[in-house]
């Protein structure tokens, strides 16, 4: 069965694996690193700072974590929603470049 666009509805098989497993290997890669970095920058004794050690001091408490997580969430959902409409309207993006080009 044949949808509008032309796609087969029984078209569910995976393309380009090793490219999705490399996807979500850096994926979980920057996660992690964004938890150690959360977990240990409150233990450092160093804030940062200029080099005379006068510089401000950095809070950092589940509130922040909480924020950043939600700024996650957004720019994933914002993704998403980019990617849909490209692939809704992939040949009038196509036209608009060519004429720009």
């Amino acid at each position: 069965m044949e949808n509008l666009t032309g796609w087969s509805c029984a078209r569910n098989r995976w393309n380009d694996i090793i490219f999705a497993v490399l996807f979500l290997a850096q994926f979980f890669g920057h996660v992690a690193l964004g938890v150690i970095s959360l977990r240990a920058l409150p233990a450092s004794d160093s804030t940062g700072g200029t080099l005379g050690g006068s510089g401000s001091s950095v809070t950092l408490d589940s509130s922040t974590a909480y924020l950043l997580a939600i700024i996650c969430a957004a720019g994933l959902v914002f993704s998403i929603l980019l990617l849909g409409l490209v692939r809704i309207f992939a040949r009038a993006i196509l036209e608009i470049c060519l004429v720009l080009k």
